[in-house]
């Protein structure tokens, strides 16, 4: 897509990023928030921030033979293969939260994030494993989720 610059255009090819930044668990609910920003046609600072166009999360609990359960708004999926992943939309762009009123179950999980930037540019998925086993300590994880 060709964004306006200045007195010139700019085809935005460049693609947003994302990043997970906090998971808290309370009782009776889970909330992970990050945050997205998207430097397509060399935009800085507040401008970045106001071209991501939405953001969505998946979380996966990992199963045997690359099978994993994702989440629903509902609950878990049936196991599919990893790689069939099942967003759900997060609340707000730059700044964003998904909050689920349930508690995951004690285990390890992957959480994806992505965001899409007003061109309909989709960054690289950033991948991150919870053990909700401990305090809810995560970190990226370099290659793709298999």
């Amino acid at each position: 897509m060709t964004w306006a610059r200045g007195t010139g255009t700019c085809a935005d090819e460049i693609a947003p990023t994302s990043k997970l930044t906090g998971i808290e668990q309370g009782r009776t609910a889970i909330s992970f928030r990050g945050t997205a920003v998207d430097h397509g046609c060399g935009v800085k600072g507040t401008a970045a921030k106001k071209r991501v166009e939405r953001v969505s999360v998946s979380i996966a609990h990992p199963l045997a033979h690359g099978r994993c359960s994702f989440v629903t708004g509902r609950g878990f999926r049936p196991a599919v293969p990893c790689t069939r992943t099942r967003y759900l939309r997060a609340k707000g762009t730059s700044s964003w939260s998904l909050t689920l009123h349930r508690r995951l179950p004690a285990g390890r999980y992957v959480v994806w994030t992505r965001a899409v930037d007003k061109a309909d540019n989709t960054d690289a998925v950033q991948i991150f494993d919870i053990d909700s086993r401990r305090e809810l300590a995560f970190h990226s994880i370099d290659d793709r989720f298999h």
